[in-house]
C-alpha cells in the first residue's frame, strides 16, 4: 500500500510538471485572434488584446490577457471604454481537456473605466449605471467577476464637477438557479470611502428585476457610519432606466452625513449648525 501511494504521488507530480512544461512551450500569442473573438462573444463588446498572453494550468487553469481594452461597438453611443492592466480568466478544467475555453471566473486587475461626455455635456444615466450590463454573468457563462484596484475617469456631473472613482475593489457572483447577483466591496468617490453590499436579479433590458442595495460611508462596525438602503425593482432599459421601491438614509450624525455627501459630489456644503449633529432617519 505504501508503494502504491508513493507511485500515485509521483505520477501526479510528473503529470503536473508535464502540464506546466507544455503550457510554457506553447506560444499563446499565436492564438491572439481566436482569443479576441471568444472574448468579444463573451462580453458582447469590442475587445483588443495588446499585452502578453499566458496560460497557467496549476493550481487552477488561468488564461491571463495583458493590457486588454473592452469598448462599445461602433454602432453604440454610450461612449464607455474599459482598459484593464491584466485580465485573468479562470477556466473550467474538464472542457479545457476537450480543447474548449469555458470561463468560470473573471478577474479585472487595475481596470480603468473611461466615460466620455454625452452631447449635452453631462454623462447619460446609463453611462454611469450601464457598466453593470457589461459584466458577463449570464447563464452558462462565468459565475464570478472581481475588480481589483479599479478606477474610473468620469466627466462632469450635473453639479459641474468631474468625479474621481478610485480604489474600486468589488466582487460579484451569481447564486441560485435564478441567476441572482450578489455584490460586495469598497470604493472611493472624490476621496469619500464607501462600502457597498447588494443583491439584484439577472440583468436584462426586457423585463424588471429586484434590487437590494446598501451603501455605508464608514467602515464595517463603525458606529458613526451613515447608511443608504434601497429595496425595490429596477428596469435596465437603455432608453428609459427606472427604479421603483423604498429609499432610506440613516445615521448617527446628520451633519457628518451631509459633509460626506458634499465630499462625494465634489461640492462644499455651507457651514451647518451644531444641532444637526444628531441621529436621523429619512
Amino acid at each position: 500500500m505504501r508503494i502504491l501511494i508513493i507511485i500515485a504521488v509521483a505520477s501526479i507530480a510528473l503529470i503536473g510538471a508535464g502540464l506546466v512544461a507544455v503550457s510554457r512551450l506553447v506560444v499563446w500569442d499565436d492564438y491572439r485572434d481566436e482569443l479576441t473573438a471568444q472574448a468579444e462573444a463573451l462580453t458582447g463588446r469590442s475587445v483588443a488584446i495588446q499585452g502578453r498572453i499566458d496560460l497557467n494550468l496549476l493550481p487552477q487553469p488561468t488564461l491571463t490577457l495583458g493590457q486588454t481594452t473592452v469598448a462599445s461597438r461602433s454602432d453604440a453611443d454610450d461612449g464607455v471604454r474599459l482598459k484593464v492592466d491584466r485580465l485573468d480568466l479562470e477556466l473550467k478544467p474538464l472542457p479545457l481537456l476537450r480543447g474548449r475555453l469555458d470561463v468560470e471566473e473573471v478577474r479585472l486587475v487595475r481596470p480603468v473605466w473611461q466615460v466620455e461626455a454625452a452631447p449635452g455635456g453631462h454623462p447619460k444615466l446609463m453611462q454611469l449605471t450601464g457598466i453593470a450590463a457589461w459584466l458577463p454573468l449570464t447563464p452558462g457563462g462565468p459565475n464570478r467577476v472581481s475588480v481589483v484596484d479599479g478606477r474610473a475617469v468620469l466627466p462632469e456631473f450635473t453639479f459641474g464637477q468631474a468625479g474621481r472613482l478610485e480604489h474600486v475593489n468589488l466582487d460579484l457572483s451569481t447564486v441560485g438557479p435564478s441567476g441572482a447577483v450578489v455584490l460586495g466591496g469598497t470604493f472611493s468617490l472624490n476621496g469619500q470611502p464607501f462600502r457597498a453590499d447588494g443583491r439584484f436579479g439577472r440583468l436584462t433590458g426586457e423585463r424588471s428585476s429586484t434590487l437590494r442595495l446598501e451603501l455605508n460611508t464608514g467602515g464595517l462596525g463603525d458606529a458613526g457610519a451613515s447608511t443608504l438602503t434601497f429595496g425595490g425593482v429596477v428596469w435596465w432599459r437603455a432608453d428609459a432606466p427606472r427604479l421603483r421601491g423604498e429609499l432610506a438614509v440613516a445615521g448617527a450624525d446628520a451633519r457628518s452625513t451631509l459633509g460626506a455627501i458634499g465630499k462625494a459630489v465634489g461640492r462644499e456644503i455651507v457651514p451647518m449648525p451644531p444641532w444637526l449633529a444628531a441621529p436621523f432617519r429619512l
